[in-house]
């Protein structure tokens, strides 16, 4: 996530400042939306730093779970290697 985040400020910034450039002086640099060169960018960037802090958010109960699971699941492997190793 911090490389697509990364990644995001690199080509979203100069976007960004050029959107404002045009927004201020009146120029025209990029084509298109000036609203989209000014909101995208910005969410663009919040989006990477959130996601992974909304997932730990979503995962927060499933540590138990999981733990457990794989306890379970590692113990049946265990007996079941060693009941083919007595035969």
């Amino acid at each position: 996530m911090r490389t697509w985040t990364v990644l995001a400020v690199v080509v979203t910034v100069p976007t960004f400042l050029l959107s404002l450039t045009d927004l201020f002086r009146g120029s025209h640099y990029l084509k298109g939306g000036l609203t989209v060169g000014l909101l995208v960018p910005p969410a663009m960037v919040l989006s990477g730093l959130l996601m992974p802090k909304f997932g730990l958010w979503l995962s927060r109960s499933d540590e138990k779970f999981i733990l457990e699971f794989l306890r379970r699941n590692l113990f049946a492997a265990n007996a079941s290697a060693s009941i083919e190793a007595k035969s």
